[in-house]
């Protein structure tokens, strides 16, 4: 049976993908970022640092992309939060979309080749400096001791999609539940149909006059999602960056957000 959609829930998980955007602007070239212990959730440790190349951008060597946290009660929760890419929007009108097999799992068809080229290449390492040599196997075996959460935003909505529905189907990960918020499709109607059918404890938040979950053309969204609405809010500028913003999200799931509006804040 599915769970029920909380957007204090969405909230609670969207701060850990927004913790993830804060440690890599502050370190942009650090592949294990200072933990800002001022804003972690509290009752979680950071286990793992996840770490991708963004092809989107051209770049050629790893950034930290997002990273594992494990809640230090009984039974423990994992969570898995994986940030968005700089300058998404602009790529997103230029870029081809081109479609490309989901290698991990055949039967989910074609996912867009940009993501999945990101996707690809994601590797961890331990706080230790240790690689990880398998990020699943890393995975399964923390979720083995409670639940297991994967979010994401922007991008890494697309990331977490991919991730889950790999977990679902490779490792049997099938009681995960997905948290993204704003992310863009990220397959064709085989990764959809399959997605939904192997990850139900699945929410996808939009904010209705966000353009960038309705791209890229020609592929399919998974799930119903959960509109939002930020030009309800005078609160908040209205500008296409922030309709993107994930702190316009947090906003808008919980006025009491820790995070603040920050330049999308309303003049």
């Amino acid at each position: 049976m599915a769970a029920a959609y909380n957007p204090m829930t969405a909230y609670k998980y969207g701060s850990f993908v927004e913790v993830a955007y804060q440690m890599f602007y502050n370190n942009p070239g650090n592949l294990r970022p200072p933990i800002p212990t001022d804003i972690f959730p509290a009752g979680y440790n950071l286990i793992l640092y996840l770490n991708a190349v963004d092809h989107i951008l051209c770049d050629k060597e790893n950034k930290f992309f997002g990273f594992i946290a494990q809640s230090q009660a009984t039974p423990s929760e994992t969570v898995v939060a994986i940030r968005g890419t700089e300058k998404l929007i602009e790529w997103l009108i230029d870029a081809e979309f081109l479609p490309t097999p989901f290698t991990p799992v055949p039967a989910a068809g074609d996912v867009e080749d940009g993501f999945f080229s990101i996707y690809d290449t994601m590797t961890a390492v331990l706080p230790s400096g240790e690689q990880v040599e398998d990020l699943r196997t890393f995975i399964k075996q923390q979720a083995a001791q409670g639940s297991l959460v994967v979010t994401g935003h922007s991008l890494g909505g697309s990331l977490a999609n991919m991730l889950a529905l790999d977990l679902a189907v490779n490792d049997g990960l099938g009681a995960l539940t997905l948290y993204t918020l704003a992310a863009p499709k990220t397959g064709g109607d085989d990764f959809k149909n399959l997605f939904n059918q192997q990850v139900p404890n699945s929410f996808r938040v939009y904010n209705e006059p966000d353009f960038v979950p309705t791209v890229p053309p020609l592929y399919q969204q998974v799930n119903t999602g959960e509109e939002i609405d930020s030009k309800n809010f005078p609160q908040l500028k209205h500008s296409l960056p922030c309709y993107h913003e994930l702190t316009t999200y947090l906003y808008v799931l919980n006025q009491q957000s820790q995070f603040g509006l920050g330049a999308c804040a309303a003049s």
